[in-house]
């Protein structure tokens, strides 16, 4: 599972569709529009949410060199990660309920890690870090609201959000002395404010595009897609009726071609993101016995997708990565990983999906 979604493949599917361009830049200028008014009109977390904590444990002096900060961060990630019951390589961390991003509704899968970033011109492009991603949600909706815990959805289920720390702290470090050369020393701006001025709404591109990919699931299984009433104080168009048209269209080719896993990736529409490779990449960490639950919970309803999109049309072109799942959560099974760190309940709600959903597909084709 951990190599099945890391690399874009040599020949991908290579669909096109020309409407869809018009529509995701408009998605992309809507963020834009969101973030400028977050930026512009900064609003205040509630002091207790764990991403303040997180920044508020780091005890290294902001007044480092940039690089040598990252790496002062980067030593403590994990340490500090396992004290919160974050998800990291050398910690399983847990369930956490509700969810700080997505609400009463849902529980985060809250994964920290230390990938290494690229800092060129970092002092220049700062504001477009993006240190928080999101790898999975169960929203369907397009109205791009910022997941700083109060998400408008009824919709249930889990999350999962990496964290990449040092990235984050660097973020902060140089957001707070870009205020103090705008504002001065006693900048009335707070750490709660910073976050959702700027990482929160980063956010986006990777929730809008596994929204995008929650929508091509729920039409597929023709499920349905509650509207989210709640609206922004200002006016965003609204993109999901030319999202979903090209979405059907999707669907239908990919039936006609009987693609195979790599091509649907490939070809699947995306507005955040150039591919869904890109949401569905695994942050460069050590692949741990602590992260597996969390990347099985990051791609099972990829993986559900799939499989039964490609029972449904019998393409045997896709046979060796079905026998490399099926061999996965047999050793999944084994090791009782699932059932050691989930809640009994929670357990046996992703255990359905597993054994009803993928595993009778695994065989089919």
């Amino acid at each position: 599972m951990y190599d099945m979604f890391q690399e874009v493949p040599n020949q991908p599917g290579g669909l096109v569709f020309p409407e869809f361009r018009r529509v995701r830049d408009g998605l992309r200028r809507s963020i834009d529009r969101v973030k400028l008014f977050r930026w512009e009109n900064p609003t205040s977390l509630t002091g207790t949410h764990p991403l303040i904590r997180l920044l508020m444990s780091l005890n290294v002096p902001l007044s480092m060199e940039p690089d040598m900060y990252v790496e002062r961060v980067r030593s403590v990630t994990y340490s500090l990660a396992r004290n919160l019951q974050f998800t990291s390589p050398v910690s399983q961390g847990r369930l956490h309920y509700p969810s700080m991003f997505y609400g009463d509704n849902v529980s985060d899968v809250v994964l920290v890690h230390d990938e290494v970033f690229d800092l060129t011109d970092i002092a220049g492009r700062w504001k477009e870090l993006q240190p928080i991603r999101v790898l999975y949600h169960p929203q369907t909706d397009l109205r791009l609201h910022v997941p700083d815990g109060r998400y408008p959805s009824a919709e249930t289920g889990y999350a999962v959000v990496s964290i990449n720390l040092p990235m984050l702290a660097l973020q902060y470090k140089l957001w707070r002395n870009w205020e103090r050369g705008a504002v001065g020393a006693e900048s009335p701006r707070t750490v709660m404010m910073f976050l959702q001025s700027i990482p929160l709404p980063q956010m986006l591109y990777s929730h809008l595009d596994c929204a995008i990919f929650n929508r091509i699931v729920s039409q597929y299984f023709e499920l349905p897609m509650p509207d989210v009433r709640s609206r922004h104080s200002y006016y965003l168009t609204d993109w999901t009726k030319e999202v979903d048209s090209v979405l059907f269209k999707y669907i239908g080719l990919a039936r006609a071609r009987r693609m195979d896993f790599d091509a649907m990736i490939e070809t699947m529409p995306t507005a955040g993101y150039d591919s869904r490779y890109e949401t569905l990449r695994w942050p460069e960490m050590p692949f741990t016995y602590q992260v597996t639950w969390a990347m099985v919970i990051a791609r099972l309803a990829t993986t559900m997708f799939l499989v039964r999109f490609s029972a449904d049309q019998e393409i045997v072109r896709n046979r060796p990565q079905l026998n490399e799942l099926n061999r996965f959560f047999i050793k999944l099974e084994q090791m009782n990983i699932m059932s050691k760190v989930l809640p009994r309940d929670d357990y046996e709600t992703v255990n359905l999906v597993i054994q009803d959903g993928i595993i009778p597909y695994l065989t089919t084709s």
